[in-house]
């Protein structure tokens, strides 16, 4: 398939009839060729703007392989290198574990990506450069998100990225994950991050949120990051809402804090 991996992933998308601005149809076609997608117009003597676009949809088992920008590895190029200025829409289909370095990345028309949760993994660079992208749901069942997955060069920085909802499971943020982010209005971090990597949230907007006593907020503070706290619902049946085991003077304190916030 076009995407390959552990289990033959492969890429598809529809033929569809385009409506023009001249107001003609044309058939537009995807074909594979020469290792890579390629996009075409059929019966368009003007072959101008605006561009067709499409959705695409990767389905099957398990990993897709990682890919790379440029020449200077033995890894290949994307296989929607050719054709990224035509994609309207991303679908990962169930099945997927883990999305691609790079695969996704200028993929500049895109304003839509569905993620299911069989995928554990976005690659470094998956999404770089995706500036018609508004929001980015990514399900629980992520564990790991790479470097730059998200990043914005000084090229796009009128990016539309505005949300963006992590997974509570993961532990790192990689480096330039959401560098660049100018319009990305908050992001809640989840509980247990250890790790935040190099200009991870250079040029961005967003107002990071954290809770209170959390892994998260002492690395938040260990790598000098702005923050605000978020005040949480306490509930706690017996008491023990630091969950030490037993009801004390620390749970009190703790509840006064939380009052006082």
């Amino acid at each position: 398939g076009l995407f390959t991996g552990a289990d033959d992933v492969y890429c598809k998308a529809a033929e569809k009839k385009v409506d023009i601005v001249s107001g003609r149809t044309y058939d537009f076609r995807i074909q594979y060729a020469d290792g890579r997608l390629k996009a075409y117009l059929y019966n368009n003597p003007l072959d101008s703007e605006p561009y067709p676009l499409f959705d695409v949809f990767v389905s099957g088992k398990g990993d897709m392989i990682n890919y790379v920008l440029g020449s200077d590895s033995d890894l290949p190029n994307s296989p929607l290198t050719d054709a990224s200025g035509y994609i309207k829409k991303i679908v990962i289909e169930d099945g997927i574990t883990s999305i691609g370095d790079w695969a996704f990345s200028y993929c500049i028309y895109a304003d839509e990506v569905v993620i299911p949760d069989s995928v554990t993994r976005i690659g470094n660079g998956a999404f770089s450069e995706c500036e018609s992208l508004k929001e980015i749901q990514i399900p629980d069942s992520v564990e790991s998100i790479g470097e730059y997955a998200f990043y914005f060069s000084q090229y796009h920085e009128d990016n539309l990225l505005e949300s963006v909802k992590l997974p509570k499971n993961i532990t790192s943020i990689g480096e330039g994950t959401f560098r660049g982010c100018k319009n990305l209005k908050g992001i809640t971090l989840p509980d247990n991050i250890i790790s935040i990597g190099k200009e991870a949230f250079l040029n961005c907007s967003a107002e990071i949120k954290v809770n209170d006593n959390t892994e998260t907020l002492k690395c938040l503070k260990e790598n000098n990051i702005e923050y605000t706290l978020l005040k949480n619902e306490i509930s706690s049946p017996n008491g023990d809402i630091n969950k030490d085991g037993s009801f004390s003077i620390a749970d009190v304190v703790l509840f006064q804090k939380w009052l006082l916030n």
